[in-house]
């Protein structure tokens, strides 16, 4: 539990249900920061039915997207706004993991990690299809964003020296940069895109300096420190309204 107020802190205060999805919560301690930062539900392999394909790092992202169409489906019929980030990993380095299934459905690349692009490409389509056939589109705000460069050896698509991340939304009301961004922006991209009224202050907010990766670098300890005291180790913290993880196959609410 932490006691350190975050966004997700903001959309629950709004009355949205916060839904995080991913392959595999277990990934790199995720379902601990998750669990942290008071996500409502977290999802992930273990909610999908049996028949899906898992790989090391869980469920593939086609079945991820499904999930998140049952996700939107039950928040629909609740009437309630929701907040929902979805983690893919199909594409991750260095070769990307290969859904057989999508095989058929998207053409052949001149390689395994391109094929898989075209896939998450496909999947990330066919989703916003949905919500538009759904008729919410409209009044949802969709974030596409990276959380890094690609690792190991340079990307085969696209140019190699133009090496840049984006942030692509439908929002109209997204700030129009006149200086650089950062990924620590990234939460008040989202709030005001999403135009989600709050008076939370986040890190960047604090710091004046025009190259804030190098602020961070050098400020590592005390900012280690204070993310340090704001959490109480605590494992029979549960927040309200938070989901226990469910079986494989079953949904509980």
């Amino acid at each position: 539990h932490s006691n350190i107020s975050s966004i997700v802190d903001v959309f629950r205060k709004n009355d949205y249900r916060t839904v995080f999805l991913i392959g595999n919560a277990e990934f790199s301690g995720t379902r601990s920061i998750l669990t942290t930062f008071h996500f409502d539900e977290i999802v992930d392999y273990l909610w999908a039915s049996d028949t899906c394909l898992l790989t090391d790092v869980g469920l593939h992202d086609r079945d991820l997207f499904a999930l998140a169409k049952t996700k939107i489906e039950e928040q629909l019929r609740r009437g309630k706004p929701f907040f929902m980030f979805i983690s893919t990993t199909d594409s991750h380095f260095p070769d990307g993991i290969l859904d057989p299934k999508m095989q058929g459905i998207v053409a052949p690349c001149k390689n395994g990690f391109d094929f898989c692009v075209s896939v998450l490409d496909y999947v990330v389509g066919d989703f916003i299809d949905y919500l538009r056939r759904r008729r919410v589109i409209d009044n949802t705000t969709v974030f596409l964003y990276p959380d890094h460069l690609k690792m190991g050896t340079p990307p085969t698509c696209g140019d190699p020296n133009d090496r840049r991340l984006y942030v692509i939304s439908n929002s109209v009301s997204l700030p129009k940069p006149q200086k650089r961004l950062y990924q620590i922006d990234i939460p008040h991209i989202i709030l005001q895109g999403a135009g989600v009224r709050h008076n939370l202050r986040f890190l960047t907010d604090y710091i004046a300096d025009d190259d804030k990766s190098l602020w961070i670098e050098q400020h590592l300890t005390p900012l280690t420190e204070i993310n340090t005291s704001g959490i109480v180790r605590n494992s029979n913290i549960l927040v309200e309204g938070d989901s226990v993880t469910s079986t494989r196959g079953a949904i509980v609410q």
